[in-house]
């Protein structure tokens, strides 16, 4: 994953949630993460816009999030089955099969996935 995608996915989480962006330009990215500046801005901007105090590696920590997803969807979107839904900006699956598919042959298990069906 490039900078600039963790840059533009960062912001639509934002978006979503807060109707907040945190504009991260390029070139602010260093070999290890980000520079100094600008953890120092958005641990500003976070605790003068949501009173929450959080630290350099509470960032650090939601960007790996934010690559392990990006990382999970991309491999589904190169599967059959799975597409995207530009509409409401997210990932679509063509049937329950597919999904059920899927699931099985990563062994993966959802306790309450009947449930969620209907949500």
């Amino acid at each position: 994953m490039s900078d600039m995608d963790l840059v533009a996915y960062i912001n639509e989480e934002n978006k979503r949630r807060k109707r907040r962006r945190i504009v991260l330009t390029n070139g602010d990215h260093a070999q290890n993460g980000w520079k100094s500046h600008v953890y120092s801005a958005v641990i500003g901007n976070v605790h003068e816009k949501c009173s929450v105090t959080i630290t350099k590696e509470n960032i650090s920590s939601r960007c790996k999030t934010f690559e392990n997803h990006y990382e999970a969807i991309s491999k589904m979107l190169s599967q059959s089955g799975f597409g995207w839904d530009w509409i409401n900006n997210k990932l679509s699956i063509d049937s329950e099969d597919v999904w059920l598919k899927y699931v099985a042959v990563r062994n993966l298990s959802f306790p309450h996935f009947d449930c969620i069906v209907h949500m």
